[in-house]
């Protein structure tokens, strides 16, 4: 089978979208799958360049930029050329692809509708399968849309796909009752390269530290409760250290945190790593005592569910996470995970206070939540899953009459 993923993301070295498409790419590839990622437009800012291959090769996974080049450019208009050809280099080589390597399905991972359009007119003629991968409810990508995009995108968006691998129940049930979308849908729970870190698992540093991993962001994350309850924590155990890795999402939130670092008198205990490349933060969260997501809860939890947690389980090490979204389904306080209240500061200093105090314990359960990435998000899974999908989609599949096709439902 040949399939083609199409992403804004940056690729190979980014954030929870990247990771989640590599686990999806290097999946089909151990299915004996030939698969490619596109990116549409360049992703990297001059300053700091993570990618710096336009095209390549990593893990039997083929990546290219459709736009020839990596870095943004600093000019509005050479961007704005540099989109364009992305997207016509992107269309032109589906329609002039060689029947030997014509794709049997395209998974679509970005928000562009008139781009899903021009996509879709082509895979009709082409006879190949339109798929929409979502994470995220719908609002979450329109708020800083235009009037027109974000009615396109509400409207047309959704109704064009083949089908929707969609990542949690909540969004499951979302789009069969308030969108009433007919299209068939392949439920596909978050997936983790666990062989990252499970390889690791032996650690290569004494230091001890806290780790969190993603967008230092209080609205998503509650980077701020996190500082707060280790502020608390500081002076019980001055041996240790939080390290907080990745971009702040904004400077109200930069500054915000360097406030509370300053004030709490902890500016060599809290310490801001930066966005980190892909080899990198396998060893960082493997080597860390505790790795903790304090999301609190909120709409955008309720219908997503966290790649980095996959990530942190995968280490073996103790997890502390909170109550929100689907996680309860997967995982169990005290069993395989620790859990703490979103919003609640005591909450979460009681959980880092409990692993520290039993920490032998607590390895006991972060080793069975290394279980549960095994057995729910394994990536070699759940990519079987989306090819069998793919496969009944291309047995009832007409590219002009879509209309049977919501029969082929898959949880």
């Amino acid at each position: 089978m040949n399939i083609k993923i199409i992403t804004n993301d940056p690729f190979p070295v980014g954030m929870a979208n990247t990771n989640r498409i590599m686990s999806y790419a290097k999946g089909f590839t151990e299915n004996n799958c030939n698969v490619s990622v596109i990116c549409m437009k360049p992703t990297e800012n001059a300053k700091v360049v993570f990618n710096t291959a336009s095209s390549g090769m990593l893990d039997g996974v083929y990546f290219e930029y459709a736009a020839g080049k990596t870095i943004i450019s600093n000019s509005y208009i050479s961007r704005q050329l540099d989109n364009i050809r992305g997207v016509i280099k992107t269309c032109v080589d589906i329609i002039k692809q060689k029947k030997s390597a014509k794709k049997d399905a395209i998974i679509y991972y970005t928000t562009s509708t008139p781009v899903a359009l021009l996509i879709f007119v082509i895979t009709r003629f082409k006879r190949i399968i339109f798929l929409k991968e979502e994470s995220e409810f719908p609002f979450v990508y329109t708020g800083n849309m235009s009037l027109i995009k974000k009615w396109m995108y509400n409207n047309l968006h959704y109704s064009i796909f083949d089908g929707l691998l969609l990542m949690t129940k909540k969004l499951i049930k979302y789009f069969k009752e308030e969108r009433e979308l007919k299209a068939p849908y392949l439920h596909v729970p978050m997936t983790v390269d666990f062989e990252r870190f499970v390889k690791l698992n032996n650690k290569k540093s004494d230091e001890q530290y806290i780790a969190y991993c993603g967008s230092l962001n209080n609205k998503k994350d509650g980077v701020d409760v996190l500082i707060d309850a280790f502020s608390i924590l500081a002076h019980e155990y001055p041996n240790i250290s939080l390290y907080l890795v990745g971009d702040f999402a904004s400077k109200a939130e930069q500054e915000l945190y360097l406030n509370k670092v300053t004030q709490n008198q902890l500016t060599k205990r809290v310490i801001f790593k930066g966005r980190l490349g892909r080899e990198a933060i396998p060893e960082l969260l493997s080597n860390a005592s505790i790795l903790v997501l304090p999301r609190p809860a909120s709409m955008q939890a309720e219908g997503g569910f966290p790649t980095k947690l996959g990530e942190y389980l995968s280490t073996s090490n103790p997890v502390i996470v909170t109550k929100v979204g689907e996680i309860a389904e997967y995982l169990k306080n005290d069993v395989n995970v620790f859990m703490a209240e979103p919003g609640d500061i005591a909450s979460l200093v009681a959980a880092i206070r409990k692993i520290l105090e039993n920490y032998s314990r607590a390895l006991e359960i972060g080793a069975k939540g290394q279980h549960v990435v095994l057995e729910h998000f394994n990536y070699k899974i759940q990519t079987k899953n989306i090819i069998d999908f793919i496969e009944n989609l291309k047995m009832v599949h007409r590219p002009l009459k879509t209309s049977n096709m919501h029969n082929f439902n898959y949880q």
